[in-house]
């Protein structure tokens, strides 16, 4: 069977060719309604016009063959600054009293309404800032009222608590409490007369104060300490049989024990900095003592060997200025000064030690465990360390750079012309301090710098570098 149905133009071809004809008609009206610019040109076919520079022919504004492109015409300025004219001013002369009030008498009265008088526009009254608390409404001066007097523990007599006790780093006084009044009311002359109920051993001289009538404390009475003796064991009592004052007997005795500790080393010196051969040796206590005595429980070794000891003259320790300062810093009767019989060998580790069984001369302990401290003496001059001072090894440029020596140097002996820097750095700067070198100044970026640091460089031992170091 044969299709003999005839095929038509489709509905999206119709509409393109629909689309064409309007834009043509559009187009047409265009033109037709505006025409063409001036010269018959076209804006998007336009011949490139010159531009006229300054010093040589008119270049083109575009390229030859572009589609299109922009006039300018450029042309010299010339300033043309508004001339402001000033205007006159006019003269005068003040007017006198008279002038005056004849022309404020030309002024109309001032009308009085009652209606606009209105009172002071005062703000609302704020509220004041809280407060924190509790306002509690009482009468000030409070009402006296007599106070009832506490109600009298009957019975036995009891010690409540006590103080120190056990082993403590220090005992500034003792004290003990009881459950019912001991004394009565009085002045503290009048308590000062009782009888104390306690003991202590060992004796001590000072002073049992009532705080109260049922607390009794004991201050130790001496010009030298402000506390009870230190390396000392204490035993309190509080006998069987003590009575208060309400007629409570103690049933059976309180006792108890204290003790302070022996002598500890608190300063030593010297320290880790680099000493000289015959040093003055230091060490202060946390009590007193008696340096002769303390001498003979220290042994000092240089190495190896043992070195004999003695303790230092007045006028050594005041030769000396860091260990003057020691002793003029350290509490009265708690130190030593002391030195070798001979010098030390340089370059060498000392090691002195305070050994157990050092004395107190407060009380009768001693030590238990040995106490040390250790120094070296200076070696021979030389340069430990040398970098840049900021950001470790990387040196941006403008970084400073440092040379540290294993001794401190000699500062008044020293000067700028004793270091070299190659290549020149301008504004060189070389600081000595301690014992470091430190240069700087406008560094520049990727440069090597070769410093030499003179062997007239000298540390405070008198020891020079003795020879140029790079």
């Amino acid at each position: 069977m044969t299709d003999t149905r005839t095929t038509g133009p489709s509905p999206v071809r119709f509409l393109l060719v629909v689309g064409v004809i309007l834009l043509l008609l559009v187009g047409g009206y265009l033109v037709w309604k505006w025409g063409f610019p001036p010269g018959g040109s076209i804006p998007f076919l336009a011949t490139p016009t010159p531009l006229p520079i300054e010093g040589g022919e008119p270049q083109p504004t575009t390229e030859p063959g572009e589609p299109y492109g922009i006039d300018v015409e450029l042309s010299e300025g010339s300033s043309a600054p508004q001339v402001v004219e000033p205007l006159p001013v006019a003269a005068g002369d003040p007017l006198g009293p008279e002038e005056i009030e004849a022309i404020l008498a030309r002024l109309p009265a001032l009308a009085y309404d009652p209606d606009e008088q209105v009172s002071f526009n005062l703000p609302p009254e704020t509220l004041p800032p809280p407060r924190p608390g509790q306002t509690i409404a009482e009468p000030f001066p409070p009402l006296e009222s007599e106070v009832a007097p506490g109600a009298v523990a009957s019975g036995p007599l009891q010690v409540l608590r006590y103080a120190p006790e056990g082993e403590i780093p220090i005992a500034p006084f003792v004290s003990v409490t009881f459950n019912q009044p001991m004394v009565a009311l009085g002045t503290l002359e009048d308590l000062s007369r009782e009888d104390v109920p306690v003991q202590i051993e060992p004796s001590l001289p000072g002073k049992w104060r009532w705080l109260g009538t049922k607390t009794l404390t004991f201050e130790y009475d001496s010009e030298l300490i402000d506390r009870l003796p230190k390396a000392t064991e204490y035993r309190v009592t509080v006998p069987a049989g003590t009575q208060s004052a309400t007629g409570g007997i103690l049933a059976e005795p309180v006792t108890w024990a204290f003790s302070t500790p022996a002598p500890k080393l608190v300063t030593s010196y010297p320290g880790s900095n680099p000493q000289p051969l015959d040093p003055i040796l230091f060490a202060a206590f946390d009590q007193r003592i008696d340096p002769q005595a303390v001498l003979r429980s220290i042994e000092a070794f240089a190495g190896n060997q043992s070195v004999n000891l003695l303790l230092a003259t007045e006028e050594e320790i005041e030769k000396d200025v860091r260990v003057a300062e020691l002793a003029e810093n350290a509490v009265e009767g708690r130190w030593l000064a002391f030195r070798a019989t001979k010098p030390f060998p340089p370059e060498t580790t000392v090691n002195v030690t305070i050994e157990p069984g050092t004395p107190s001369a407060e009380g009768p302990l001693v030590t238990t465990e040995a106490q040390a401290f250790s120094f070296s003496t200076y070696a021979p001059l030389r340069v430990d360390e040398y970098d840049c001072s900021w950001y470790d090894d990387r040196c941006p440029p403008l970084t400073p750079f440092f040379i540290r020596f294993n001794n401190p140097l000699e500062l008044s002996n020293f000067s700028e012309t004793m270091v070299r820097v190659t290549p020149e750095i301008p504004g060189l700067t070389v600081n000595a301090y301690g014992s470091v070198i430190e240069i700087s100044g406008e560094t520049r970026g990727q440069t090597t710098y070769t410093v030499t640091v003179s062997g007239l460089v000298q540390d405070i031992f008198g020891q020079r570098l003795g020879r140029d170091t790079r």
